[in-house]
């Protein structure tokens, strides 16, 4: 519960310093601590473009909390409920995908997604569609998730 007290005074430490208003909350589940901001105004400066900005706003917090604690904290930023969003969007790219894959009965490569969009889709397949497999393959910017059906 420590933990989650410094990192939640961390965060509107942060936010207070670069004139971010809004409530923010943290929670942890299974030693995630994701931090919830819910703002009127700064919500699409947060997030940015892709969320690209959301990204490196969590990298920052935790190259903050590796500095404090001395051990790597896991850590997710959330804007005004945007990860729900985006997750939701993204169980749909899976859906769509796995659908394809299943009538045409050959793999498909999904690029342009984040680690973390990565692994949403990753987990979706692995929890609703039993025939099929995913992988990343590559490297960097070239990383794509390649869904598949099961040999």
């Amino acid at each position: 519960m420590e933990e989650q007290k410094i990192v939640t005074e961390l965060a509107k430490e942060l936010f207070s310093k670069i004139n971010i208003s809004g409530d923010i909350t943290v929670s942890e589940a299974d030693g995630l601590y994701t931090i919830h901001i819910q703002t009127e105004e700064d919500a699409p400066l947060l997030i940015g473009k892709h969320a690209h900005t959301l990204a490196a706003i969590q990298r920052v917090i935790s190259a903050m909390l590796y500095k404090k604690f001395q051990k790597k904290i896991d850590v997710l930023v959330d804007v005004n409920d945007y990860r729900d969003v985006q997750k939701e969007r993204l169980t749909k790219i899976a859906d769509n995908v796995a659908q394809r894959v299943l009538e045409e009965k050959r793999s498909a490569r999904l690029s342009s997604f984040s680690p973390y969009e990565r692994k949403i889709i990753h987990e979706h397949i692995s929890n609703h569609y039993h025939t099929l497999g995913s992988q990343s393959e590559g490297e960097g910017r070239e990383r794509v998730l390649v869904v598949s059906l099961k040999e």
